[in-house]
């Protein structure tokens, strides 16, 4: 049996975003280009104002868990010029990034991994918190 493939929003600002960080990421042939594209090529667009809050978007806060983790994880999604702390960041040029990118709180997706085994992350909860942009700007010390 085939799992249903959760929804995804995307704001227009951040559609544009990723339409131009594929259309490199396929030159470059980056491994996770063609799960990301099929992401957003599946995504409902929409205007920014009509985004709803608990919708996974660049450079918000995202609570996570894998099913191959122990324990829920909280990050910011961020594009892959803005990656500078693996504890804090995840790039939408990952797995699992590509995986959360546009789900919402409760929704629960299943990708294969490098290695083609099945992974399921659920989203557990979306929060932009008021100092992101100084997260964004840390550097890994």
């Amino acid at each position: 049996m085939r799992e249903i493939l959760p929804p995804i929003i995307l704001p227009l600002q951040d559609h544009l975003c990723l339409e131009a960080l594929v259309a490199d990421a396929l030159r470059d042939r980056h491994p996770v280009s063609s799960f990301l594209m099929s992401e957003v090529d599946r995504a409902h667009v929409c205007d920014d104002r009509d985004v709803p809050s608990d919708v996974v978007r660049l450079n918000n806060w995202v609570t996570y868990r894998p099913s191959n983790h122990p324990r829920s994880e909280s990050k910011v999604l961020v594009l892959p010029q803005d990656f500078s702390n693996e504890r804090i960041h995840l790039s939408v040029l990952s797995l699992l990034g590509a995986a959360v990118l546009g789900l919402r709180t409760g929704d629960r997706l299943q990708f294969l991994d490098f290695k083609g085994d099945s992974t399921l992350v659920a989203i557990e909860s979306i929060g932009v918190q008021p100092d992101a942009s100084a997260i964004l700007s840390m550097r890994q010390g």
